[in-house]
């Protein structure tokens, strides 16, 4: 082992640190053991400007840990103990912490914990606050119609390739280009790791021998992708 690293992290801390370094008022709703860990989780949460007062501790559970062990391919292996995570009553919820929010972001909820989703969907909706939602394994093997009443609250939905063949059952879209929905942004040619797509008199292109594009095709092609990425419309 070359390297070690600690640091803190996991979905409802890193979504908080990173709005919250962007300008927004975060707070943060989860459950930490009596350790050091945990101490160490809120003391920066809190040097980066998020509100912890809505945090919970366990008495008896320790902090949930990671260990992430990556190759020298940069794939990784990740051992996880959830811990005090997965124990987190309805009763011991700051409601209205939630209720002032204008947005809710959801993350991964596990064990006992993932009994909150149903009164999370009732007191936001109630209180007109907006949801993002990352499902977690656990959600994910519940299955659609376990989720179906809070993704019908959900404006933003944060899901991989497969995890979202996972929940809806469907295997990922195998046809390389849909022509009729193609719009030359030319964003497949320019992340493609094996050169499959090029452009070709005024359309993409796939084929297993394709040319590579010209080094200036390339920086176009992003460029132009980022201006139809990012570029405020008033089109639906």
């Amino acid at each position: 082992v070359e390297h070690i690293e600690f640091t803190t992290g996991g979905g409802a801390t890193n979504v908080a640190v990173s709005l919250a370094r962007l300008g927004a008022h975060t707070a943060f709703i989860g459950k930490i053991g009596p350790d050091e860990v945990g101490q160490l989780i809120l003391k920066e949460l809190v040097q980066n400007g998020v509100d912890i007062s809505g945090h919970i501790r366990s008495d008896t559970v320790s902090t949930g840990y990671s260990v992430i062990l990556t190759s020298y391919t940069g794939d990784r292996t990740v051992l996880t103990h959830r811990g005090a995570s997965t124990e987190i009553g309805a009763d011991e919820v700051d409601w209205s912490l939630i209720e002032r929010a204008r947005w809710l972001y959801v993350s991964s909820l596990s064990g006992r914990s993932a009994e909150l989703l149903e009164p999370i969907r009732e007191r936001a909706t109630a209180a007109g606050v907006r949801i993002a939602f990352n499902p977690g394994s656990t959600q994910l093997r519940a299955g659609l119609d376990a989720l179906r009443p809070l993704l019908a609250a959900t404006e933003l939905l944060f899901l991989n390739k497969e995890e979202a063949s996972a929940l809806t059952g469907k295997e990922p879209l195998k046809a390389p280009i849909i022509e009729e929905r193609c719009t030359l942004c030319g964003r497949c040619v320019e992340i493609c790791p094996a050169d499959v797509f090029y452009r070709d008199k005024g359309r993409v292109t796939a084929s297993a021998s394709a040319p590579m594009p010209p080094a200036s095709t390339s920086t176009a092609t992003s460029s132009s992708w980022k201006r139809r990425k990012f570029r405020p419309s008033s089109e639906s």
